[in-house]
């Protein structure tokens, strides 16, 4: 007779991917929040250098929206336990270090 799953084995395997997939998520956000401050810097910057040598002021540009938030699915009980929902925070510059990387990947 073939063994059955441990149904509870196979449903902390489910919440911990889950879990995986909302941090996911929650990194993408802050990634494509970050790329539209840097949008916006670069536009400002391209404005001060034309203002700059043609001498005339150049309007102020409009920022960009913020990118569309993804709601992720309510985590189980299980997963929002303090042990399980603590999160480290990236040291100060590392996002930017990951957006440089990542569009310098694209370049290829």
């Amino acid at each position: 007779m073939p063994k059955r799953p441990d149904v509870g084995a196979i449903a902390e395997q489910v919440i911990e991917r889950l879990k995986q997939i909302e941090d996911q998520v929650t990194q993408n956000q802050r990634i494509a929040d970050e790329l539209a401050r840097l949008r916006d810097v670069v536009t400002e910057l391209e404005r001060a250098i034309v203002s700059r040598l043609s001498g005339e002021p150049v309007p102020a540009a409009e920022p960009t929206e913020r990118a569309p938030r993804q709601r992720a699915a309510k985590r189980s009980r299980a997963a929002t336990r303090p042990s399980t929902a603590k999160r480290a925070t990236a040291p100060r510059g590392q996002n930017q270090g990951k957006i440089l990387a990542a569009l310098q990947g694209s370049e290829r």
